[in-house]
Order: structure tokens, then sequence, then C-alpha cells
């Protein structure tokens, strides 16, 4: 059966046989996996000192908001990356102006390259 119009002009329902179901939503993580923080610190298990720092602002995070980082938390996480990002840019940049230092320099223009490469999806999201 064709797409049937309704009472409202401009607005078609769907006959059964052509209604598609959405796929199902994914299961919740499991509370283990939940916190956002210890799945990047399982990325980087070979970089001990750097999974201290994380620890360090984890622990941080928890004392000023009493939860960790969750997915599904009610947040636009691409929105929030991409603003830290724009602090990291302007962070590295006052760096690289106080003195000037090549890893810097690089570090500042990876930032720049995933400020580009995320600019683009945020703003699609509106």
């Amino acid at each position: 059966m064709a797409d049937q119009p309704v009472s409202n002009p401009g607005k078609f329902t769907r006959s059964p046989a052509t209604t598609q179901q959405p796929p199902p939503s994914p299961a919740p993580p499991a509370p283990e996996a939940a916190d956002c923080w210890l799945a990047v610190m399982n990325d980087v298990i070979g970089h001990p000192d750097l999974c201290e720092d994380m620890e360090a602002r984890r622990a941080y995070g928890l004392g000023k908001y009493k939860v960790p980082v969750k997915p599904h938390n009610g947040r636009d996480a691409l929105l929030d990356a991409y603003q830290e990002l724009l602090d990291a840019a302007v962070y590295l940049k006052q760096k690289q102006l106080e003195s000037i230092d090549a890893r810097v320099v690089n570090v500042y223009h990876a930032v720049l390259t995933q400020l580009l490469r995320l600019y683009p999806i945020v703003r699609e999201k509106g």
C-alpha cells in the first residue's frame, strides 16, 4: 500500500507494511564499563605515568561532581570535546608565544588538526 495522506495536508503516514522500526537501543553499559576515565586508562595501560595523571584528574572530577564521566549522561560529548580542544589550542599557543619548544608547536598543530576534523561534525549536529 502506498503512502496515504492524513487529515493534515503535507503530512503522510506510512502503511504498516512499509514502516520500518528503528533499531533497538543499545543495552546500557555494564557498571564496570560505565566509567569513561577507566576506559581511557585501559587504552593507555602501557603508560603508567599518564594513567597516574588521568587517575588524579578522575579523582578531581569525582570530588567535584560526585560521579565519574559516564556514557549517556545527558551531555553532548562531541561539543564538550570540541570546547576542550578550543581551550587546549589557546593554552598551547600561549606556551608557544612564551617560549619556543618544537614539541609544543607540534602538539599545537595536532590539536588544530583535531579541531578542524571535529568542527564539521559538531556543526552538522547543529
